[in-house]
């Protein structure tokens, strides 16, 4: 997790030393969302970010297209 106080973002990112495919990726981002709610900062005013870094992620592009920060070996 990292803040930034003065935009009110905040970005959540899951790491996975593993090969991922879609289905994998949709319930690790469900699962971040829900864990997200837990952190009490600017709750109604913050803007969100999630983000997923993993050992191989399938369709990675797609998720990028959604909105979502992904990242895999690959990219390094």
């Amino acid at each position: 997790m990292a803040m930034n106080e003065n935009a009110r973002e905040i970005l959540f990112v899951e790491c996975k030393w593993s090969r991922l495919n879609e289905n994998d990726v949709k319930c690790i981002f469900e699962l971040l969302k829900e864990k997200s709610g837990h952190l009490m900062w600017n709750n109604d005013n913050r803007i969100e970010h999630f983000g997923l870094m993993a050992k191989k992620i399938q369709n990675k592009e797609k998720f990028r297209k959604e909105g979502f920060i992904v990242f895999n070996l690959e990219d390094f």
